[in-house]
């Protein structure tokens, strides 16, 4: 049976009651990322290394982003001009990703100046307080305010939509996901 790159077949143990079947199965791989920005710092391009975080590989380019505007060193996507794989060793490595800011957009490197523990997590988790939280998530905000509401319905069909497009989950059964979508349930 061939698997994905991302997924690995292991040998396991089926138990069902007293039966004990020795088959294989899928299972998600998880690999180190490390998650770099380049920017201009008076007039040189400089690279700097962010985080470490474990992930299933695949979707990198997005996890990067996402963690980078989480913890509120990205404002807005256009501040990104590229997103590439760095080479190590003279190869193009699948476990790093740098994000080139464009020009004109910089980073206070003194923020950086600590290690991030970066988890599956939503974000929230480690934050000192819920101003923190508040003060981190500069993102765009609902129109509507108090009044946003969402149906169930859509509810439902974001859950489907969302399922869907995790290959790897089929898989596997096991693999964690996010996404954004619009009041439409159409992916953003």
């Amino acid at each position: 049976m061939p698997t994905a790159l991302n997924t690995s077949l292991v040998e396991v143990r089926r138990v069902n009651g007293a039966l004990a079947v020795r088959t294989h199965d899928s299972v998600a791989i998880e690999d180190p990322l490390e998650i770099q920005i380049g920017q201009d710092r008076k007039g040189i391009r400089t690279i700097r290394s962010v985080s470490v975080t474990m992930r299933t590989p695949g979707h990198d380019d997005e996890l990067a982003i996402g963690f980078l505007f989480g913890e509120g060193i990205l404002n807005q996507r256009s501040d990104v001009a590229q997103i590439e794989s760095p080479t190590v060793e003279g190869e193009k490595s699948a476990n790093y990703v740098r994000i080139q800011l464009r020009a004109g957009v910089t980073v206070d490197l003194k923020q950086l100046d600590r290690n991030f523990y970066t988890t599956s997590s939503c974000g929230v988790c480690g934050k000192a307080s819920l101003e923190a939280v508040r003060k981190m998530a500069r993102g765009p905000r609902p129109a509507g305010g108090e009044g946003f509401r969402v149906s169930a319905a859509t509810i439902h069909q974001m859950s489907g939509r969302l399922r869907e497009s995790q290959e790897i989950f089929e898989q596997t059964g096991g693999l964690h996901a996010a996404a954004l979508f619009d009041r439409a349930a159409t992916f953003v």
